[in-house]
């Protein structure tokens, strides 16, 4: 009988052993998640390129600041892979889209309320951002948040670009001006 539970613990402790040296590869071995966090400010309408300085998974938030004169109603984000001054599409860095909006995973931000939308499909991944109801005005600030995946672990570089809030009365005269046009030629 002392036979039996010298082999049975002799199994245990040897099985322990096997699962404590698994954690740790698997622990070493997983990708590093890594959070990166900017601060930008914008003085004209242009995009700005950002580099995510680790070829890892995980969040990235930036903290915007509009000096522009204009007020945002969304920001474009796009993924590009960086060989010193040339860029382009990259592939395998991709947004993480865990819809419904609001759980863990998806993308976030201070604007309440905001919809978005996730292109991982392009080479080249796109998120975009929209917040009309809420826009970040001149002088204002925001913050946007999103996790990645890197499954390549290559440095890559985000264009972020923010876009102006229509004019209401902009718009207005484009549908009036279309509207008599299309009148006119109905009398015609």
């Amino acid at each position: 009988m002392d036979k039996v539970w010298n082999i049975i613990s002799r199994v245990i402790s040897l099985s322990l052993i096997v699962l404590a040296l698994g954690f740790l590869v698997l622990g070493v071995a997983a990708p590093a998640q890594a959070d990166e966090v900017w601060s930008h400010t914008w003085n004209s309408m242009h995009t700005d390129y950002l580099m995510y300085n680790q070829p890892t998974n995980g969040w990235v938030t930036i903290n915007v600041t509009n000096n522009t004169g204009f007020a945002w109603g969304d920001m474009h984000i796009e993924i590009l892979q960086c060989y010193t001054f040339a860029c382009g599409a990259v592939t395998n860095v991709d947004f993480v889209d865990n819809h419904p909006s609001g759980s863990p995973l998806s993308p976030d931000s201070d604007r309440s309320p905001f919809t978005y939308t996730i292109d991982n499909a392009s080479v080249g991944a796109k998120l975009d951002y929209y917040f009309y109801s809420d826009p970040i005005l001149t002088g204002g600030s925001g913050m946007f948040k999103w996790k990645s995946t890197n499954s390549d672990g290559v440095l890559y570089q985000l264009a972020v670009t923010p876009s102006v809030v229509p004019e209401p009365v902009s718009t207005t005269l484009f549908l009036v001006g279309a509207a008599t046009l299309g009148f006119r030629r109905f009398r015609k």
